[in-house]
């Protein structure tokens, strides 16, 4: 996935404790298009998006966010749902550093 001049403004962060994986939920903005779309990161991906939050909301506490629910299994599911208070906005590029990115349209 090119991810050149791409921006994620991201809604939800969804994850399981015995998951590799992480489910981003928001909308890809290019120019003027838009799109919503769901991305599947690593956790590694997460950190680095949690790092480019915190530098451009240096005031927002981002793991306030982030609600766990038990789950049947025992496992624990992590949400989290970003609202307009913060700037949830970060470059794609960052994203496709460290590992390619699986989205999901339909």
């Amino acid at each position: 996935m090119s991810s050149k001049g791409k921006v994620l403004d991201i809604k939800h962060v969804l994850f399981e404790t015995n998951d590799n994986e992480v489910l981003v939920k928001g909308e890809i903005h290019k120019g003027h298009m838009k799109f919503e779309t769901d991305i599947i990161i690593t956790h590694t991906q997460l950190n680095q998006v949690m790092n480019q939050l915190s530098k451009t909301n240096q005031f927002f506490d981002f793991s306030n966010l982030f609600k766990t629910e038990k789950m049947y299994d025992g496992e624990v599911l992590y949400t989290a749902l970003f609202t307009d208070n913060t700037n949830n906005k970060i470059d794609m590029s960052l994203l496709t550093i460290s590992a390619p990115l699986r989205q999901i349209r339909a």
